[in-house]
């Protein structure tokens, strides 16, 4: 149903921008971090010491940290398959940009570290990740999830 809603091509590409453009950066940063899991990636996209805030209070600064937590939720869903349904952005160079991009993915739960041990259910994530953008760098990034949502779609398996 998600995929319904989603432009038959990109913003980006549909209607270009001169300079820079919020909708391509976010999609380069999503298929080189998220998708690739290039973590080596960071300081192409990211300003030195960015700060994030994510689901469960979760917050840090920094490359190492959100480094650490993408890799917490890549362990526990590792076939985890990610994608962009919609970009929505305003700003301009001058005074930075805001972003904000709803995303969806899927993936098998594997264990690890994050919701108990293995159970190998697909679960559905859903999702919006907003960013802050100044001089072609994150300088603040806050990604919310229902993190409730995938424990009872784990749950669920569990006690089926």
């Amino acid at each position: 149903m998600r995929q319904s809603v989603r432009p038959a091509r990109p913003i980006f590409e549909a209607e270009p921008v001169e300079g820079f453009d919020p909708d391509r950066f976010v999609r380069q940063l999503f298929d080189e971090i998220w998708v690739q899991r290039n973590l080596g990636r960071f300081d192409a996209y990211y300003a030195p010491g960015f700060g994030f805030e994510g689901p469960t209070n979760r917050k840090s600064a920094g490359a190492e940290a959100y480094g650490g937590f993408l890799t917490t939720i890549w362990n526990a869903f590792s076939d985890l398959a990610s994608r962009i349904d919609e970009i929505y952005w305003m700003g301009n160079e001058a005074d930075g940009f805001l972003v904000s991009t709803r995303w969806s993915a899927e993936g098998s739960h594997d264990g690890g570290v994050l919701y108990g041990p293995a159970t190998g259910r697909k679960v559905q994530i859903w999702g919006i990740t907003q960013h802050e953008i100044k001089d072609g760098r994150i300088t603040r990034e806050w990604l919310l999830f229902n993190e409730f949502d995938v424990l009872m779609q784990i749950e669920a398996a569990r006690t089926a």
